[in-house]
């Protein structure tokens, strides 16, 4: 908190919050005049607020009545943020449940372009953590959960995000080549879950399971990760089938009604 009051804030990205703030709790939008006499900052600074707003998306100005609205850009990112919560909130009990039974960490995970971020992680008590924190980024391509949810991209979309972002290579079992990563996809869809083996970090298994939502689009994914101690490769097999359920559960939950 002390660093948060000693570091100076930016002006002008405090006026733009304050030009979003005001149009929210407008019913019909605003003018630039009703907002100018209402932040008193120099017309040609509101100006540019306004219009670098409306570049981005943010905000949409109606030529007849030259009032200012949220932009589609802005209503997609609250929509995002409020199915995110209601993701999370879904998602929780099963993967407490799906602890409880294997005493492992479990996580839940959505894309975001080539990463993948974590947005819930129920873990074990003990000694052994796992180095992994909700709004934490991984590499898509060499996570389980990143491959549970690629898998099931429409056709060529992992591809094209691969060619787009390339491959980050973090050891020798990361997948690096594009045909690599297509087998590894074409595995995952027949055996309805991803392994990752220790391909983002030495040490480290994974096993990913995606998540359906009612237009039977890929959502997100759940996982379950431990050391290769606690997860040896004879028990994937077995995990895999708890998290599949889980992540069955979850979808139906959510309005899937596709086949299992």
């Amino acid at each position: 908190m002390p660093l948060l009051q000693k570091t100076p804030s930016v002006p002008a990205l405090e006026r733009g919050i304050s030009v979003l703030e005001l149009i929210a709790d407008s019913n019909r939008g605003l003018t630039s005049s009703e907002l100018q006499r209402r932040l008193r900052v120099p017309r040609s600074t509101l100006h540019c607020i306004l219009v670098t707003l409306q570049r981005r998306g943010y905000l949409h100005r109606y030529p007849n009545s030259n009032r200012y609205m949220f932009g589609l850009k802005l209503t997609c990112m609250g929509r995002t943020a409020i199915e995110r919560l209601e993701l999370r909130e879904v998602v929780r009990p099963f993967l407490q449940e799906l602890m409880d039974k294997i005493n492992l960490t479990c996580h839940l995970g959505i894309l975001e372009r080539n990463e993948i971020v974590i947005v819930e992680k129920i873990e074990p008590r003990g000694p052994v953590r796992i180095a992994t924190w909700v709004g934490k980024r991984l590499d898509a391509h060499c996570c389980a959960l990143g491959k549970a949810i690629l898998a099931y991209l429409p056709a060529g979309g992992a591809i094209e995000i691969a060619r787009k972002y390339g491959l980050a290579k973090n050891n020798a079992n990361t997948i690096h080549t594009l045909r690599h990563l297509q087998d590894e996809l074409t595995r995952v869809q027949d055996d309805g879950y991803a392994f990752e083996n220790e391909e983002g970090e030495l040490g480290l298994r994974c096993i990913g399971a995606p998540i359906f939502n009612y237009r039977s689009e890929v959502e997100a994914a759940i996982s379950v990760s431990a050391p290769t101690s606690q997860l040896p490769t004879s028990k994937v097999v077995s995990v895999s089938l708890l998290l599949k359920d889980a992540a069955r559960q979850i979808s139906r939950q959510l309005g899937y009604t596709g086949p299992s």
